[in-house]
């Protein structure tokens, strides 16, 4: 009798040991995924700083072209009036 006690027990042991086994398992799967979604968020995140970046340097340079832009229209507008006060002041002239 003690001899079937003793099966009894282990095949008891062996069941608790397999189902503990697939939880480690299944755990491990689960730590698996978890790391790579987490490496997934961390590219992601770093995408996304690279992007606003990228970003602030095209709108610093739209801004710097602007002021260029707005520049050039300053001084073109003050040679076009010069010319005009040449032209006005040669016409008067004659």
């Amino acid at each position: 009798m003690e001899l079937e006690q003793l099966k009894e027990q282990n095949e008891t042991l062996r069941s608790v040991l397999k189902k503990q086994q697939r939880e480690i398992d299944r755990l491990k799967e689960a730590r698996t995924q978890l790391h790579q979604e987490r490496q997934a968020s961390n590219n992601t995140r770093r995408r996304a700083e690279k992007a606003e970046r990228e970003l602030e340097e095209v709108n610093e340079r739209m801004e710097s072209t602007s002021m260029t832009s707005a520049q050039t229209k300053q001084k073109s507008s003050k040679l076009e009036a010069r010319e005009r006060r040449r032209w006005s002041h040669a016409y008067s002239e004659t």
